[in-house]
């Protein structure tokens, strides 16, 4: 197996040379010094076709994205939409309830990596939080 920095980086050439998957991958999956729980990192490649979106979730853990291809429009729970495009990143901090949704007239292409909770969901379903 493949760790580190040098791994995260081999895992997101690996997606971006031979395109984003339509269905979640795990490219990489490392073990991380705990903290107060074992940690995990999980790196993966996700498409969206146009109307296409993630439904409100959240992680046991810190997201983090790079758009490959496309646009989506981004809600996190507490701040104001965002649109994001290709070259974009975000971050999404450890609970937080967000989605994404491909607003553009393409598909767009996502390299998403995880630090999560060891052995736990990478993806909790939640409500839609109310509208500020």
């Amino acid at each position: 197996m493949i760790g580190g920095r040098h791994g995260l980086l081999l895992a997101a050439g690996v997606l971006a040379a031979g395109g984003v998957h339509a269905a979640p991958m795990t490219a990489l999956q490392t073990d991380v010094v705990p903290s107060a729980a074992p940690q995990e990192v999980q790196v993966l490649g996700r498409d969206f076709a146009p109307g296409e979106g993630s439904g409100w979730h959240i992680h046991h853990g810190v997201e983090m994205t790079y758009v490959l291809k496309g646009e989506m429009t981004l809600h996190v729970a507490g701040q104001p939409e965002r649109v994001v495009r290709t070259g974009d990143s975000f971050k999404i901090p450890r609970e937080t309830a967000h989605e994404a949704t491909n607003t553009g007239a393409t598909e767009a292409g996502l390299i998403v990596t995880y630090l999560i909770d060891k052995g736990g969901p990478a993806k909790v379903p939640v409500p839609a939080p109310p509208k500020p």
